[in-house]
């Protein structure tokens, strides 16, 4: 898989709305409308990001067009606790799945794949 892949940069667009999405409107609400939904956030503490940007991403492995995986460079600043994140640079993997309910990728933070 190549980063030019569209299904690759489709859902590198959508970890990038859900960065902005968990600045703007809260870590529970963004989590239900990106995450898979054993990744939801329902307890506290809460975690208020104060800017999240995507700097490097590569390919990690591939299963198919609606299931892979990226390593992902995040640089992520919050207000209060960082809870299991950084501060700063944080590289995760992350595995993208399509769901055809929704229309789009949901992300699971803790790759099995």
């Amino acid at each position: 898989m190549h980063s030019t892949n569209p299904d690759f940069a489709r859902a590198i667009a959508e970890l990038r709305i859900y960065l902005v999405a968990w600045h703007q409107e809260g870590a529970a609400k963004a989590s239900r409308r990106y995450l898979e939904p054993d990744q939801w956030v329902t307890t506290p503490p809460v975690l208020v990001l104060r800017s999240g940007k995507v700097i490097s991403y590569r390919p990690y492995k591939w299963k198919s067009g609606a299931t892979f995986a990226a390593l992902v460079k995040l640089n992520l600043n919050f207000s209060g606790s960082s809870g299991a994140w950084n501060r700063g640079i944080n590289d995760r993997y992350v595995t993208f799945t399509w769901s055809a309910i929704r229309g789009q990728y949901l992300m699971d933070f803790y790759t099995g794949l």
